[in-house]
């Protein structure tokens, strides 16, 4: 029985290795389904096969740590989840295909399942050192450390267990509500610290400058730095009073722009808000699966891009580059109004018992986000044409 126990747990690892190399080759991520659009949905039962996964791997635990070890009862439970819990839970990812389930979901689902089959791995392998110093006749004493071990690894499976079952519960639409929401975060943490930086600062610090090219202090005395500057501003191609209006200058600059900035990003904040609320917790998934599952992958792609804009037109700013600024928030007001377009008009009306009645809402459709909408991108464009001026 010894033997058996370590034949299956190679073969546990075997099949993690194998189903991991299935869902990261290419045809596994572009693979399209011919299958009728009346099919089961694969989600229920990629739910189910987690919450089968973290059961097993709870008893492989138990056994494994708890005497006396038993390497027939796990022996059964392994071949369980050889057989059948991870062919199943791999099959439900394959077969959620990105033209019915969304790109976005698919990668999800597929990180995640290949995250649990690198955990399952990690704990089969603490259980293999266990089963190599087991004697039948002696038995043997677990560590302290040995069973930590075990179940620290016990609890990640779990943990992505979990996670499977909460992406399921959410589905399609709730992903991309999860993921806009974690955006929007971002682009709020960056309206904050754009709104704590103060120019003037860094411009005071830029005249510690001085003192680090020149030297404060050297055999020629305490005060050889401040002599020097004076000698460079006195009998350079300037004066003090060029210099002084030159930073007079580039301070109302970076002033300008970070009230610009402030101002974008304010409305950037409020389009993710006004999508999550008036848009994306209305859909009907069901409705969304029978034909705008490309839109939706464009629209995610769309909402993660602007957390990126946010933050290379912030940084530009704060290295006093308003060039490189002005080109990013370009791009931002761009890819915000694009956002905003895609979603203008409803996606999809009538009710699934009419098929009749299902697909786009009749251009022209307008609702409350429509409205909302319509004003935002007249207010975006307005907002670059004063910055032009």
């Amino acid at each position: 029985m010894a033997a058996r126990l370590h034949m299956v747990l190679e073969t546990t690892i075997a099949l993690s290795e194998q189903f991991n190399l299935a869902l990261s080759s290419p045809a596994a991520a572009d693979s399209t389904s011919s299958a009728p659009d009346h099919q089961p949905s694969p989600l229920p039962l990629l739910s189910a096969s987690a919450q089968n996964l973290k059961a097993q791997t709870a008893k492989l635990s138990l056994l494994a740590i708890n005497t006396p070890f038993t390497p027939s009862a796990l022996v059964t439970v392994l071949s369980n989840i050889n057989d059948s819990v991870l062919p199943s839970l791999v099959t439900a990812t394959l077969i959620s295909t990105p033209e019915k389930y969304t790109r976005t979901f698919r990668r999800e689902a597929e990180a995640l399942v290949k995250d649990a089959l690198r955990e399952l791995t990690a704990l089969v392998h603490d259980i293999q050192l266990i089963a190599t110093n087991y004697d039948k006749k002696q038995g043997f004493k677990l560590s302290d450390e040995e069973k930590n071990e075990v179940t620290i690894a016990t609890g990640r499976v779990w943990s992505v267990c979990d996670q499977v079952v909460d992406l399921v519960a959410g589905g399609v639409v709730g992903l991309v509500i999860k993921k806009a929401k974690e955006y929007l975060e971002l682009i709020q943490d960056g309206l904050r610290e754009l709104k704590e930086w103060d120019p003037e600062d860094d411009l005071d610090d830029d005249d510690g400058l001085w003192g680090d090219e020149f030297g404060s202090q050297d055999d020629s005395g305490p005060n050889r730095g401040t002599l020097e500057k004076s000698a460079v501003i006195e009998n350079g191609d300037g004066d003090e009073e060029t210099e002084d209006e030159d930073s007079g200058n580039q301070r109302v600059k970076l002033d300008e722009e970070k009230k610009y900035l402030l101002r974008l990003f304010t409305l950037t904040s409020q389009l993710f808000s006004a999508i999550i609320s008036y848009r994306l917790k209305k859909m009907d998934e069901t409705l969304i699966l029978a034909g705008s599952s490309n839109r939706l992958d464009a629209l995610t792609s769309c909402l993660q891009d602007l957390p990126s804009l946010v933050d290379e037109a912030a940084g530009s700013l704060y290295e006093h580059n308003i060039e490189f600024a002005d080109a990013y928030s370009l791009k931002l007001r761009d890819r915000a109004s694009e956002a905003a377009e895609m979603l203008c008009e409803p996606w999809v009306q009538g009710d699934m018992s009419d098929t009749s009645k299902q697909g786009d809402a009749p251009k022209g459709t307008e609702d409350k986000f429509s409205k909302w909408a319509a004003v935002f991108l007249r207010v975006v464009e307005d907002l670059g044409k004063d910055k032009e001026q």
